[in-house]
């Protein structure tokens, strides 16, 4: 609510004040989905929760940008937050191909040390 009392944020807006809750609570939703996922649902590995949360961000970063768009944010906080989200998913992004990488080479070893081993 503090930047809806300060010159970004017109209270006249009352359904975007009502957005920002609700955008809130979305993302802790979505983290409890993602960690829910991490664990690894079926056969799928921890692979569907980087991608929840990198899709999260991205629409974190949308909503972020209509606000600025209706002046419910300051240029600042959207050049930070823009910032921050494309990092954490860039690193998402990172985590993923670096984690299939690494799995797929791990059976490959297992393999090739199966079959010396026979």
């Amino acid at each position: 609510w503090g930047l809806n009392f300060a010159a970004h944020g017109p209270l006249s807006e009352r359904a975007w004040v009502a957005a920002r809750a609700v955008a809130g609570l979305m993302a802790i939703t979505t983290g409890t989905a993602s960690l829910i996922l991490a664990d690894g649902v079926g056969q799928l590995g921890p692979w569907p929760s980087y991608w929840l949360l990198g899709g999260a961000y991205m629409a974190m970063a949308a909503f972020d940008a209509k606000l600025f768009h209706k002046r419910m944010l300051p240029p600042w906080l959207l050049r930070w937050k823009l910032g921050i989200s494309g990092l954490i998913v860039m690193s998402l992004v990172f985590g993923v191909l670096k984690g299939k990488y690494l799995e797929h080479n791990a059976f490959r070893l297992v393999m090739e040390a199966g079959r010396m081993g026979s």
